[in-house]
């Protein structure tokens, strides 16, 4: 008995240190080591799984958190309240729905309470799965909040462009006593300029350092630059950043140069591109934004010299990325990638669809949920719950 009992913390210890190994090369970012550590292991916990689902999240290998997580439940391995904390950021980044809902299941079924950290995880994953109805659901059945599930409320608000909704659910958390956070800050300003609520962002930007004495990040700065600059306050917003108290990234920039685009303004459009060539000289976004603003003015000699440019110094635009759970079975899909055995079939039903689409939400009278790269668009009655701000 006494060697089958050394024997079993042998077998631990040695999992133990596999784990710790795993762990340190997702810190160090090298995740093809520790996944081959990880298939070389002999036994594996429900920690080894959490580690690699966790190490992919934070290295923003989402989809392979996701498949590895699909491959723990193939084991017929029984996650744990950590394996579900750990995956629902992915399962939030490639928006699968599905997996999302038998994950709040799960945790249903097997006891698993839901406190304020995997509350704050499932509102962060219904908000940004486009179903912000069952996000205040889980939130209003919270036995707790603290900031971070408020923070997580107002955010899917605000992604939904709901900035009214956002502002009462910021209120009711001074009202019950929790002081906000920076994120909550950051979320409520990102509703604001959501939907062009100028005044109610400065006087939230104000009231964060003159009321809660919050020193603002470069983050509230760039949601002020992105209010100002999409309600058409160039100007102000450039102004704006060359009054700050910190240097602005190139986050910032981008934030005005897209309010260039937008609203024509091709000269000031010029002097943010050429200063955010030398911020980040290899990020393709300043020169396609610029290449784009000759374009809708017919300037194609200036088109021509952007895409030299780029060829010259190998900028490369990095091709958009999506995701969609059919059955199970996650597929990735890239911009201009012909790649997928059925492209053909799925490129020939886009069209068809886009054809149908034309104030489908109208003709039809339902609802349609379509997300952008940053928010989310609710068409209902043939127009959009932004009105075209976005």
């Amino acid at each position: 008995m006494a060697v089958l009992v050394d024997g079993g913390r042998k077998r631990d210890g040695e999992v133990v240190i596999w784990n710790v190994m795993i762990d340190g090369y997702m810190r160090l970012g090298d995740c093809k080591v520790a996944r081959t550590l990880f298939d070389q292991m002999r036994v594996r916990s429900v920690v080894s799984w959490n580690t690699m689902i966790s190490g992919y999240c934070k290295n923003g290998d989402f989809k392979e958190a996701v498949e590895i997580f699909c491959e723990m439940r193939r084991v017929d391995l029984r996650p744990s309240y950590v394996t579900l904390v750990s995956v629902l950021p992915a399962v939030s980044r490639i928006r699968s729905l599905e997996l999302g809902e038998w994950l709040h299941s799960y945790a249903e079924s097997k006891g698993i309470e839901i406190d304020d950290v995997l509350g704050s995880a499932l509102i962060d994953m219904y908000s940004k799965c486009g179903v912000v109805e069952r996000a205040v659901e889980v939130f209003e059945r919270l036995p707790r909040k603290n900031v971070i599930t408020w923070s997580a409320m107002i955010n899917g608000f605000a992604i939904h462009g709901l900035a009214s909704d956002a502002i009462d659910c910021f209120c009711i958390m001074r009202e019950v006593g929790v002081k906000p956070s920076d994120v909550a800050y950051i979320n409520l300003l990102t509703a604001c300029s959501h939907v062009g609520m100028v005044e109610e962002g400065r006087k939230y930007f104000s009231e964060m350092v003159n009321v809660d004495g919050l020193e603002p990040r470069i983050e509230h700065y760039g949601c002020m630059v992105d209010l100002l600059g999409r309600s058409g306050l160039l100007e102000e917003a450039e102004q704006f950043i060359h009054n700050m108290p910190v240097k602005p990234d190139d986050v910032i920039w981008k934030a005005l140069l897209g309010a260039c685009r937008m609203h024509e303004n091709v000269e000031m459009g010029k002097r943010v591109a050429n200063i955010l060539m030398e911020v980040v000289p290899q990020d393709s976004g300043a020169y396609v934004a610029l290449s784009n603003m000759y374009a809708s003015q017919g300037d194609w000699s200036e088109v021509l010299e952007m895409r030299l440019r780029m060829k010259e110094m190998d900028i490369r635009n990095d091709p958009g990325c999506s995701w969609i759970d059919v059955d199970g079975v996650l597929h990735e899909f890239l911009v201009e990638d012909d790649s997928h055995p059925r492209a053909k079939d799925i490129n020939s039903k886009l069209v068809e669809i886009s054809e149908k689409l034309r104030l489908i939400s109208k003709v039809y009278e339902r609802k349609i949920t379509v997300r952008d790269r940053k928010r989310f668009h609710h068409f209902q009655d043939g127009s959009c719950s932004c009105m075209d701000y976005w």
